[in-house]
Order: structure tokens, then C-alpha cells, then sequence
């Protein structure tokens, strides 16, 4: 009876294969749909061979528990390899499947509505004054709006994607906005999951709501005018730029976040107050709300 069982305890297969085969391709999907890797899922499927090797391992490998150790470490190594090679050749990207300008005219000020789903945004101040908005999108199209009111004077914007959820979850989509740095603006910015990077310093910017779900948010403000920020992230690192010379006034709420400020904040309160060494009177007010990551505001 002991022989059987002490048998029955070295034949025991300790499958590992499975698991790895789910974090591999959840890894993947994850810094794809980030933007942080522009994958080529075709050129990835031509290393199905691997999974071959693999099952071939566990079969000789996986009886014991130091054969799946090493089993462990060789999957290891072959998923590094994997991501190093679709790192390496990752595919050109295609020029802009869709691109739209809005003329400035007779606007005096914008609201300006942004719905990114699942794309990289970047937003940053046009050089030539003739337009208040030029949009560009990669991978799927994107849907602009615009609506006048006080003879052409106030205009609502809308920026939005024509792929809904979860379609849009298998696109590669990545947006570039321009807009005009000549009206006062207000910004509502749903950056949903993946990357952000929005610069604003030349911009004349009244207001700004900006809601990023899983990704990185890199955020550089103005260093003019008088205007308010609320920045709320679920997932992801949070990388502001504030003026030196202005005034601001700083609230966050974190969960499970650190916090790294510069030297000139100060703790008063539930709020960190920074003096600037500029001559405009007015103190920014900025609220962060993260979830999850690394909040760095400098």
C-alpha cells in the first residue's frame, strides 16, 4: 500500500503550462491595448512551434516538482523571448485612416468634449491660428461634432470614436488633437484605457476634467490664466507638470497610490499649498483623485 501511494506521489504532474500560456497573453493584450507596444498579433502567431516545445517539456519535465521549476524557468525565458522579438518588430505605423479640421472663424470660446475609449491621446497646442480643432486617428475612425451658439461665437465640440465597446478593445487606435491656443477653452477629456499624453502649456484653458481608466497620464499645464484641474486615474501613473512661478493649491485622493512632490509643497491641511515666484496673483487649484500607481506632480 505504501509503494502504491509513494508511486501514485511521483507520478503526479504538475501542469504549469496552462497558466503560463494565460499570463503570457494577458500580458500581451495588456501593453497592447496601453499602447506601450504596437503588436503584429499575425507575426506573433508564427511561434505557435513554441507551444509544441512547451507541452513537450511538461510531459518529461512535469512529473516532479524540480523538473516543473525548471519547466517554469524555460517558459520564463521563452516568454521573454517572445516579447523581446515583437518588441524589436513592431510594425511601421500607417498613416492617419481619418483626419478633420475645424476652422476657428468667429469662435471666442470652446467646450471641448473628448470620449477616447481605448486609444492613445495625445493633445497638444496648434501652431497655425486659421483652426480651433485638427484631429487625427489611427486604426479606427473618429466622429467630430461641433455645435455654435451666440452667432458662432460659443462652440461645443464633441470628439468621440465611431467604435463602440468591445469592438473597439481589438483596435490599435491612437488620436492626435490639436487645438487653438487663441480661445479660452474647456476641456472634458474621458481618456478610458491607455495612454495620455496632453500638452497644454500654450493653450488658454478655463477648465480642465480629465478621467483616464487603466493607463499613464502624462499632463504638462499652463503657465497663463486662471483655471482649474481634476484629474481622476483607476490604473496607472500619473505624471503632472505645474508651472513654477504660479501659486497652486494641490488635493489628492489617493487609494493604493504614492505620492511623489516637488520640495516646494507644502503640507496645510488636507491640501499642499506651493507659492510661486510669478507676479499673476491667481492660485491654481488642482484635485487628484488615483486609484492604483504612482502620482509625481512637480
Amino acid at each position: 500500500m505504501n509503494d502504491y501511494r509513494e508511486n501514485a506521489v511521483h507520478r503526479k504532474s504538475y501542469s504549469i503550462i496552462g497558466p503560463l500560456l494565460l499570463i503570457l497573453i494577458g500580458s500581451l493584450l495588456l501593453v497592447d491595448q496601453l499602447g506601450l507596444l504596437n503588436l503584429s498579433w499575425p507575426m506573433l502567431l508564427r511561434f505557435w512551434p513554441l507551444l509544441l516545445v512547451l507541452f513537450g517539456l511538461q510531459m518529461l519535465l512535469g512529473h516532479t516538482r524540480i523538473g516543473a521549476v525548471a519547466l517554469l524557468l524555460i517558459g520564463l525565458v521563452a516568454a521573454g523571448a517572445v516579447a523581446y522579438v515583437a518588441y524589436q518588430q513592431q510594425p511601421e505605423r500607417s498613416q492617419a485612416r481619418e483626419t478633420m479640421t475645424i476652422p476657428l472663424e468667429e469662435v471666442q470660446e470652446a467646450q471641448i468634449d473628448v470620449d477616447c475609449g481605448t486609444c492613445v491621446l495625445e493633445i497638444d497646442a496648434l501652431d497655425d491660428g486659421a483652426n480651433l480643432i485638427e484631429a487625427a486617428a489611427y486604426g479606427e475612425d473618429i466622429d467630430v461634432v461641433p455645435s455654435y451658439t451666440g452667432s458662432g461665437q460659443q462652440a461645443q465640440i464633441t470628439v468621440s470614436s465611431d467604435t463602440t465597446w468591445p469592438a473597439s478593445i481589438a483596435t490599435n487606435e491612437r488620436w492626435q488633437l490639436g487645438l487653438s491656443p487663441d480661445v479660452p477653452l474647456k476641456l472634458d477629456i474621458n481618456a478610458g484605457v491607455g495612454n495620455a499624453r496632453l500638452d497644454l502649456s500654450q493653450l488658454s484653458l478655463q477648465e480642465l476634467t480629465l478621467d483616464c481608466g487603466i493607463g499613464n497620464l502624462e499632463l504638462v499645464l499652463p503657465a497663463s490664466g486662471s483655471y482649474t484641474t481634476h484629474v481622476s486615474t483607476g490604473i496607472g501613473n500619473v505624471d503632472i507638470r505645474v508651472p513654477e512661478d504660479r501659486a497652486v493649491r494641490l488635493r489628492i485622493d489617493r487609494g493604493l497610490t504614492s505620492v511623489n512632490l516637488g520640495s516646494r509643497f507644502m503640507r496645510q491641511g488636507d491640501d499642499y499649498i506651493a507659492e510661486g515666484s510669478g507676479v499673476s496673483s491667481s492660485r491654481l487649484a488642482i484635485i487628484v483623485e488615483a486609484g492604483i500607481g504612482k502620482v509625481t506632480i512637480r
